[in-house]
Formats: structure tokens, sequence, C-alpha cells
């Protein structure tokens, strides 16, 4: 499912807009909260920015938009904050 030339600036745009966003929250995320396991049944900040971005690289790859690259997938369980930057 290629995305329309003509949106594909646009997805990139936004594709980049939501990354710097992204990146924004993990400078400014204390290290502790990172992996900070919260009550209940419900998942750490490093288990759901890591669900997040394998979502992105799937997007990136069924949409085939040029300029954007499929990267590595993530694991939820060895993930650290580094693996974002």
């Amino acid at each position: 499912m290629a995305i329309s030339q003509q949106f594909e600036p646009d997805a990139a745009r936004i594709f980049a807009i939501n990354e710097g966003l992204n990146q924004l929250l993990i400078e400014h995320l204390h290290p502790d909260v990172w992996t900070a396991r919260p009550p209940g049944k419900v998942r750490s900040i490093a288990a759901i920015f890591t669900h997040m971005h394998n979502i992105r690289v799937k997007w990136i790859r069924l949409t085939h938009v040029s300029g954007l690259f499929v990267t590595q997938v993530l694991s939820t369980l060895r993930c650290g904050e580094g693996s974002f930057s």
C-alpha cells in the first residue's frame, strides 16, 4: 500500500514533527521514571515508547514514503532510554 506521491511531503513532515516531540519528551524525562512500573497492569514509559516506535517503523515500511527509512525494531524487554536518541 504505497502512499500517494501527493501526500508524501506531508507524511514525512508529520513523521518529523512527531519524532521531534518524542525526543523532547525523552530528553526531559527523569531517568528513574523511564522504567518505573506504574501500579496496576499498565506498561512502563519505556514499553510505551518502544511500542510506538515499532508501530511507526511498520508504518514507514508499509507506506513507502520517500526520504523515510526503516530503522531497527526495538525489544520492549531490552529497551533503554538511549535507544530512542
